[in-house]
């Protein structure tokens, strides 16, 4: 139960590192993963992506934040910046695999740390769709999609998942109005 202060904080209580991913990874453009020192117990695991045209740099700040409290993040580049929701969901989805196959590695930094029935995904604007469509394939433990953007397909009437969509009233580019409540009115009433 962590206090009002607590959540207002910089950072969590724990000390960080990261490692750089190449972008020669198969499955998305690369990025940074993002965890606690000093912690031999899996924990919970993010991937985080950016939104059109934006690179990671614009995400970066949420993988040391969330590693502080306690979770192995990942915030990627995507293959393009001009990908897509859909692409940028299955982006995601490879994200979290590749961080399930370095826990399994004994030469990795993250080798341990990785609890594979604990994952999510986030990502803001086109990035939020993708982690969206993401959490459709009810893979998941949780997404928190932000200011999310999406249009053609959308499979959200399938999120069995916990998803918290965060939106921005004034959103010129990604309107409430057409974007987050129609997501949020899509995803099943019994789904938390």
């Amino acid at each position: 139960n962590p206090s009002l202060s607590f959540v207002q904080a910089g950072s969590g209580p724990l000390p960080t590192s990261s490692t750089s991913v190449s972008s020669s990874v198969d499955g998305f453009g690369g990025g940074t993963i993002y965890y606690p020192t000093n912690v031999s117990s899996e924990m919970g695991t993010i991937a985080v992506s950016p939104g059109f045209t934006a690179r990671q740099d614009a995400i970066a700040w949420w993988g040391p934040l969330l590693a502080s409290h306690g979770f192995v993040v990942i915030t990627i580049d995507t293959n393009s910046r001009f990908d897509q929701p859909i692409s940028r969901g299955r982006q995601l989805d490879s994200a979290l695999s590749y961080l399930i196959s370095q826990s399994d590695s004994a030469s990795s930094p993250i080798s341990g740390l990785v609890d594979k029935t604990r994952l999510a995904t986030m990502g803001h604007s086109m990035g939020g769709g993708g982690a969206l469509h993401s959490a459709s394939r009810n893979r998941l433990s949780a997404s928190a999609p932000m200011a999310p953007f999406n249009t053609g397909s959308n499979p959200f009437n399938n999120i069995n998942v916990p998803t918290m969509i965060f939106a921005c009233q004034s959103d010129s580019v990604a309107p409430v109005s057409g974007h987050a409540r129609p997501f949020y009115n899509r995803i099943p009433g019994s789904t938390d």
